[in-house]
């Protein structure tokens, strides 16, 4: 028999908690828990989704993050806690307590301080073998955007010149965001700059993966849109070898800040 999980949602009766309450709620079979400081809201919105789906899989629970002893007893029986509150006063505490508890932990924040807080645990949330992540899973959306902004500026510089500069500056910095994800501190700057040594010398090769991509794209569309859900991981997973390849090329160039 399959487990059924248990997530706590600390906040659960907030905005964004109650989102994720419903969303889990009606595409999985786990088992909630709404937990807040205020008792008397988590109950108010639990009878609300006891009208909605199953009772026996939705409860209520007093939790208050800045009491580590009512941490603890909040995180006995679950298996991930899902902070969807805003503050990060207790992050490290709510973090060390679901560590001591032995349980997974996903976080909302969007401050840069918590990712801070959970790397100084990484050795210990390693041995524990759990899995903790923090701002939903995009720590380095700050550093994405401001890549983003930049390429945008710099192609739509290139751009005013001729539409072929443009193209071109698009084809040497289609690397960035590769190298972002595999560099936890390198900025946009830097990253787009990797990039374009990464590419010098592979834009038409790029050009070329990325022209066998057209006609299938054709096809895609005589199928009312459908076959592009196969073709755009098929082009996403080619993309990403692409970037794989270039890696040991850009080692022997001397590019020690590309990880490998």
């Amino acid at each position: 028999m399959n487990k059924i999980f248990t997530i706590l949602i600390l906040g659960g009766y907030g905005g964004t908690g109650k989102v994720f309450c419903r969303y889990l709620l009606n595409e999985t079979s786990v088992n909630v828990i709404i937990a807040g400081r205020r008792l008397e809201k988590a109950e108010e919105f639990a009878d609300e989704l006891r009208q909605e789906f199953s009772p026996d899989r939705i409860y209520a629970r007093h939790t208050d993050a800045s009491d580590a002893e009512n941490l603890r007893r909040s995180f006995q029986d679950i298996d991930i806690v899902l902070v969807a509150a805003t503050t990060t006063k207790w992050a490290k505490q709510i973090a060390e307590t679901a560590l001591e508890a032995n349980i997974d932990y996903l976080d909302i924040y969007f401050q840069q301080d918590v990712y801070g807080v959970l790397e100084s645990m990484q050795q210990q949330i390693q041995d524990a073998g759990k899995c903790f992540i923090t701002q939903a899973g995009f720590q380095k959306f700050g550093v994405g955007l401001g890549a983003y902004i930049l390429q945008f500026i710099f192609v739509i510089l290139w751009s005013i010149l001729l539409i072929i500069p443009g193209i071109i500056a698009a084809f040497a910095y289609s690397m960035t965001y590769y190298i972002i994800a595999e560099n936890d501190s390198i900025g946009p700057l830097e990253a787009i700059s990797k990039s374009k040594e990464m590419m010098r010398g592979n834009k038409w090769k790029f050009f070329c993966l990325g022209f066998r991509f057209f006609g299938w794209g054709l096809l895609c569309i005589l199928t009312l849109g459908i076959g592009f859900l196969w073709l755009c991981p098929y082009m996403i997973v080619s993309f990403a070898q692409f970037y794989d390849d270039l890696k040991p090329i850009a080692v022997e160039a001397n590019e020690p800040t590309i990880a490998t």
